[in-house]
């Protein structure tokens, strides 16, 4: 499901904070790679029942404003 999604639902608020935190740790790990994301987008961003977070789809297409770090929307690496 993507997170855009399951934000919508009602979910308790020891969920949403693994949430958090699986979604901190999916970037720390991605970043530890040297990788930079495109956009973190909700729409983006698949979360699968175990709260993991899925990044690859952040990772491709077009720097979406308010999403994507400022290096990424003026064009540097």
């Amino acid at each position: 499901m993507k997170l855009d999604a399951w934000l919508r639902q009602d979910h308790p608020l020891a969920d949403r904070l693994r949430l958090v935190e699986r979604l901190s740790q999916a970037l720390n790990a991605l970043h530890d790679r040297g990788e930079v994301l495109a956009s973190l987008a909700p729409a983006r961003v698949e979360v699968g029942n175990d709260l993991q977070c899925d990044l690859s789809a952040a990772g491709r297409g077009s720097p979406e404003p308010g999403y994507a770090p400022p290096e990424r929307l003026e064009g540097m690496p």
